[in-house]
């Protein structure tokens, strides 16, 4: 299997004060791989590094064999990215918050958007304002919308977070899913220790 991801003796800090020293690890296509780590310990910035979003101080990165220093636009069509927040917007409904993002991606087609809506359950809901949703709908939607532009690469940043064990379960079988039909590669940044069933 091609590596998708690799980081070598990667450094970062901010004012200073050290977030990452000597990150080293690697990503297969077709992997679900997790970083583990308590809040504070450099998770999200990792995926911000990843993505070239900010620059390492040291080390080397390479996403699909791009520098993200140097190729951050090219890599970041390639992949996509489920922060915590999931950056939706509360006064749209599901589908209009699919349909705004999905313009920024150039995306025309409907029924892409439709099924997609469909795959996390949230066809029935797409009339209703995000702000309405519950967190597990929320996050949902949220994978739905890394997934507009078809990448290869998924991060999902601390995707479980808010949910109840029930939610939790759907939301990693969504995700498990996705990795099994579609072959993304998904690297998940977690504070929980998660099991996935494969």
């Amino acid at each position: 299997m091609a590596e998708i991801i690799k980081a070598v003796n990667v450094y970062k800090a901010y004012r200073s004060q050290p977030v990452l020293k000597g990150l080293t690890f690697n990503v297969k296509e077709g992997e679900i791989v997790g970083l583990l780590g308590p809040n504070g310990s450099g998770k999200t910035t990792t995926i911000r590094l990843l993505n070239g979003v900010i620059n390492q101080d040291k080390g080397e990165i390479e996403v699909f064999g791009l520098n993200p220093q140097i190729d951050g636009d090219k890599a970041r069509k390639l992949t996509g990215v489920l922060t915590e927040s999931a950056g939706l917007y509360p006064h749209l409904s599901g589908e209009e918050n699919l349909r705004f993002f999905g313009e920024l991606y150039n995306i025309k087609d409907d029924s892409h958007i439709e099924t997609l809506l469909r795959d996390f359950g949230l066809y029935e809901h797409k009339d209703k304002k995000v702000g309405v949703y519950s967190t597990g709908m929320t996050k949902r939607l949220g994978i739905a919308k890394a997934l507009l532009h078809n990448p290869k690469l998924l991060f999902l940043d601390e995707p479980t977070t808010g949910l109840d064990p029930e939610g939790a379960r759907d939301l990693l079988s969504y995700i498990e899913r996705l990795n099994k039909e579609k072959g993304v590669t998904i690297l998940i940044c977690t504070n929980i220790l998660v099991t996935l069933s494969h």
